[in-house]
């Protein structure tokens, strides 16, 4: 949007500027100054409609009128003895994020707070989200691995990741 500002600005100005260099003695050049005008003014609404077709392109790329948004958090249950190292996060089998901890956000899940993962646009269809989550916890058998899919239709879906006693559970706020 600013660059079309900027563009029918400069567009302007150039105009008026060749409209203020035509001076009292040359009258024999106004019919073709007047043409020039007339030119610029066209290729000046050709070039701002041009522009706009082109902005709506690049916003229907960038997002996509059936794109729904897709956020993913991290929760853990105060009765878990884990600490956790490193979360692996896959949506449709690619990486999405690999989240080491920081000391603040330890304290956050042990208290029972959520972590914000992860969030992204997904098109509509069928969707699968894998966590691979590594830590220290008692009786610890190594990394725990577990999948989500869902269906990403008309609506945005807030997805919860949640350590229990029992290992992952997938839940999603509504």
């Amino acid at each position: 949007m600013i660059h079309r500002l900027l563009f029918v600005t400069v567009s302007c100005l150039l105009s008026l500027i060749l409209a203020l260099v035509a001076t009292p003695g040359e009258q024999a050049h106004q019919g073709d100054r007047d043409s020039l005008l007339r030119r610029t003014r066209s290729t000046q609404i050709e070039s701002a409609r041009f522009l706009e077709g082109l902005y709506a392109s690049e916003e229907s790329l960038l997002l996509p009128a059936n794109d729904r948004l897709v956020a993913v958090f991290l929760k853990q249950d105060r009765d878990v003895a884990a600490l956790l190292h490193e979360v692996e996060l896959r949506i449709d089998n690619q990486i999405a994020k690999v989240y080491s901890h920081e000391i603040g956000d330890l304290e956050k899940l042990l208290n029972g707070g959520v972590i914000p993962l992860h969030s992204t646009l997904l098109s509509v269809g069928k969707h699968t989200i894998g966590v691979r989550i590594t830590g220290v916890a008692s009786g610890d058998d190594g990394p725990a691995v577990e999948t989500f899919t869902f269906f990403n239709g008309n609506r945005s879906h807030f997805i919860e990741i949640r350590i229990t006693q029992d290992g992952i559970k997938f839940g999603e706020w509504r």
